[in-house]
């Protein structure tokens, strides 16, 4: 098992409320980019999902003020 990525994290939001000034074409570029470096310092914890679920939800409530539901799907191919 590499344990790489195969390709970029997709990051699908509905509803999303951000604070004024943030843009969510940049914020979801912003996560993405979140995403992959959680995985690089993470790739071999066990709790993968959480970690990134935990980094994705501080994300939004600095940008959004809120603390949404974050789902994490990690496909092992």
């Amino acid at each position: 098992r590499s344990r790489r990525l195969l390709r970029i994290p997709k990051v699908v939001e509905m509803g999303t409320l951000l604070r004024r000034g943030e843009a969510a074409e940049v914020a979801m570029a912003d996560v993405e980019s979140l995403i992959q470096e959680v995985y690089a310092e993470h790739s071999n914890d066990p709790e993968l999902e959480e970690v990134i679920r935990v980094e994705v939800r501080r994300f939004f409530r600095r940008i959004g003020s809120y603390k949404p539901a974050v789902i994490v799907v990690v496909l092992d191919i």
